[in-house]
């Protein structure tokens, strides 16, 4: 008798570890890295067209789909950036400044789980966020929001100042990089049944922590909002999942020892790089958004000045490094 107890409770130890072990290795998040769609969007709302993924009008961005003036990657109608991993990223507007006849609009990213969470369990969530090129505002709040029934729908983008999402960027992490991907990351105990993800910023523009940034874009009062790219949304009882998944990635995010300020930018082509680090011998390369090296100098001066005033308005890249071909710095130029 004691024996068949014992042999009892150890199958169910065995069950229950096993159990375990299996959710710490999955993502319950379908479709996490936007690379699987049912055909390219023909319009800017891309509902209907990425699997799984529906919400109030994000756009897809895919190397594979540029038919449309907003669509592609890494170059599209708001800025120029790769994917945090492999081929697409979503975009979503999280603010507008005072003023801007579409206040208080927002797109929702919103998602099924592979299952219902569990009561009583801790959930670990990630997901990267890049702020878009053409941006004069950044808005350090976005949050993921679970729910156990859909909460948006195609072309509901009306703000849901009531909510309040389980997980939150901490403010204190200024979302204002528009080279690099940012991680959002954050934990909380189900209560249980919760069956949707639903991604964005939840609040009015009136209660938003906003940032005025510079832009590339124009004098006009145009592009006075903070939209940003998503990619590798995460979510499981496993806290070192997304990291374990994007190891190189997450490193990446940290900033370089060598910091590189660039003035004015944008500017007419005339701009002038000063970086922290001592001076030694360097190379500086200047790419426009096709890949093409149109600016190439040696230095050894902490300071340089391009000109690059033949070149067309747009974006252009530059990449530092030491004669050894070391990585110093990197980043991005605006001709208007």
């Amino acid at each position: 008798m004691v024996k068949a107890v014992r042999s009892k409770i150890l199958s169910c130890i065995i069950v229950f570890l096993a159990s375990l072990f299996i959710s710490k290795a999955q993502n319950l998040v379908q479709n996490y890295s936007f690379e699987n769609y049912y055909s390219c969007p023909t319009t800017d709302n891309s509902i209907g067209y990425i699997e799984h993924w529906g919400g109030g009008y994000p756009v897809y961005f895919s190397k594979f789909c540029t038919a449309i003036p907003d669509g592609g990657c890494p170059k599209n109608a708001v800025g120029y950036q790769y994917p945090h991993s492999g081929n697409a990223y979503m975009g979503i507007y999280t603010f507008f400044a005072k003023g801007n006849p579409d206040s208080n609009t927002r797109d929702y990213l919103q998602d099924s789980l592979l299952s219902a969470l569990k009561p009583g369990i801790k959930y670990y969530v990630t997901f990267y966020v890049s702020l878009a090129d053409s941006m004069k505002y950044a808005c350090n709040n976005i949050g993921a929001f679970f729910s156990d029934s859909s909460l948006v729908y195609p072309f509901t983008r009306t703000v849901k100042p009531t909510i309040m999402p389980q997980v939150e960027n901490d403010t204190a992490n200024h979302l204002i990089d528009k080279i690099n991907w940012m991680k959002v990351s954050g934990n909380f105990v189900a209560k249980g049944g919760e069956k949707f993800i639903t991604i964005g910023n939840f609040l009015d523009d009136s209660h938003s922590d906003s940032i005025f940034v510079n832009s590339l874009a124009h004098s006009e009062n145009i592009w006075v909002e903070a939209y940003y790219y998503v990619d590798d949304v995460i979510v499981s009882t496993d806290s070192n999942y997304a990291d374990s998944l994007f190891p190189t990635a997450v490193q990446n995010i940290s900033k370089p020892k060598t910091v590189v300020d660039v003035f004015p930018n944008p500017s007419n082509g005339v701009f002038t790089l000063e970086q922290s680090a001592e001076k030694q011998s360097e190379v500086i390369e200047v790419y426009n958004v096709l890949g093409e090296k149109i600016y190439y100098s040696s230095f050894s001066a902490p300071r340089i000045t391009l000109n690059l005033t033949g070149q067309p308005s747009g974006i252009y890249l530059y990449r530092i490094t030491s004669e050894k071909g070391e990585a110093i710095g990197s980043g991005k130029l605006f001709i208007q």
